[in-house]
């Protein structure tokens, strides 16, 4: 949105390293969804395919499979059997289960202070009661636990909770990238167990090959035990990748300032002030 109507897409796709743009919107009427997208090729900003969806509400999920295949088959990408079957099952059935954990997902991504992530609690554990095997609520509920733990209450019964969320994502996807990468930075933020939080996000990795927050853990857990060079290569790789995130920018500053790296640190953070002034 922070694009909308303000840069062609061009200057998009430079900015966000991409070669495509998948445009449209979505208007809700009643109990119907009207889906409108087109994928653009922002080298001659011309759109290479379209198409409108007109869906009952309970059928949004598979527009955004049609979606997806169509965006897969237009770009001439193979897809893997896991990928084919990531696109066929969304996340949950149940459209209010996935607004509760939107709204928790933002709490925690845009938090100001403890009352956020108890609300961001609130709301995923509301998810999880429309929707008892809604794994990516579960992986959410666990990092809301392992930040309350470290910035608020270093108690065994918070650490109890982020285990226990994701023990539940485990046992309804023992391979889900999701789950692997929710353990790692519970080993990495609740236990301070940074060998193995290092591999389980590489383990991560393997079904999550292009998740910025993948490259962000590793090179953050990197730092800890004082891998400053592979720290750095995967922080460069993040902020490629979420070329927006400020978190992700100012840790990048800051490995760059322990290890002297002068000119990048400053690059970073004029990257980060650009997308937030003050």
């Amino acid at each position: 949105m922070n694009y909308r109507g303000v840069q062609n897409t061009r200057q998009i796709g430079d900015a966000l390293h991409v070669s495509h743009l998948l445009e449209g919107s979505v208007r809700r009427d009643g109990k119907g969804v009207r889906i409108n997208v087109q994928l653009i090729d922002v080298r001659s900003d011309q759109p290479i395919w379209a198409e409108e969806y007109d869906r009952a509400l309970d059928d949004v999920d598979f527009a955004k499979s049609d979606v997806a295949q169509q965006v897969a088959a237009e770009l001439h990408l193979k897809l893997s059997p896991n990928e084919k079957r990531a696109i066929a099952h969304p996340p949950t059935k149940n459209l209010q289960a996935y607004d509760f954990y939107l709204c928790g997902v933002a709490l925690i991504d845009n938090a100001t202070g403890p009352e956020d992530f108890a609300r961001s609690i609130e709301f995923l554990n509301k998810a999880l009661a429309l929707d008892s095997n809604f794994l990516l609520a579960y992986c959410a509920l666990a990092k809301a636990y392992d930040i309350v733990y470290i910035d608020e209450k270093r108690t065994p019964g918070v650490l109890a909770k982020a285990d226990a969320a994701i023990q539940s994502a485990f046992r309804l996807a023992p391979n889900s990238g999701e789950a692997h990468l929710a353990r790692a930075g519970h080993l990495d933020s609740g236990l301070s167990d940074y060998a193995h939080a290092l591999a389980e996000v590489e383990v991560a990795g393997r079904t999550l090959p292009n998740d910025a927050r993948v490259s962000y853990l590793t090179g953050a857990i990197d730092r800890r035990l004082g891998r400053w060079p592979e720290a750095l290569r995967a922080l460069e790789r993040a902020t490629e990748l979420d070329p927006r995130n400020k978190l992700y920018l100012s840790t990048l500053a800051s490995t760059c300032w322990s290890t002297r790296y002068y000119d990048k640190a400053s690059s970073a953070l004029d990257r980060g002030l650009a997308l937030e002034p003050a």
